[in-house]
């Protein structure tokens, strides 16, 4: 359904199609006349409906491109965010890492430690064991308070 009114079907005209603009502006000029109005008066209604259009069209053009570019750089805010979120999330994984790998080369260390430790206290009990029951009797003496029974010679000296 199409309005009866002239400046809205005058804006929807010029947004629609150029060439109706065009026309609109000849029929003003050239064409048939409404009852009252003159040639100038015509042209100059024609002509203001056309300039209103343009600045009306420059106007929604703007917006749409406005709009699309705040659609844009919401985008790129979004992805430097993720790519934000991603760097920190590597970085901490590297972090958990590293201190694991120290972690686990201190565990190590003290297993090593743990491990020589049990291994002189093996060496320390095999030796006792080997040694254990033999009596070891002394060869000489430092004094003399009579004959040495471990030297089976009889002396006394």
């Amino acid at each position: 359904m199409r309005s009866k009114d002239t400046g809205a079907s005058v804006a929807t005209a010029f947004m629609a199609e150029p060439t109706t603009a065009i026309n609109m502006l000849y029929n003003a000029a050239y064409g048939k006349l409404e009852a009252g109005e003159s040639r100038k008066a015509a042209v100059g209604k024609a002509l203001g409906a056309f300039l209103s259009s343009v600045a009306l069209n420059s106007a929604l053009k703007s917006l749409v491109n406005l709009l699309a570019n705040q659609s844009a750089c919401c985008c790129e805010t979004k992805q430097l965010i993720m790519q934000s979120n991603y760097d920190g999330a590597m970085r901490d994984a590297a972090t958990n890492a590293n201190i694991t790998a120290q972690i686990q080369s201190v565990k190590d260390m003290i297993a090593q430690d743990k491990i020589e430790a049990l291994r002189d206290r093996i060496g320390t009990l095999e030796l006792n064991q080997a040694v254990a029951g033999v009596v070891k009797y002394p060869t000489a003496t430092t004094y003399t308070s009579g004959g040495n029974p471990f030297c089976g010679c009889g002396c006394n000296f």
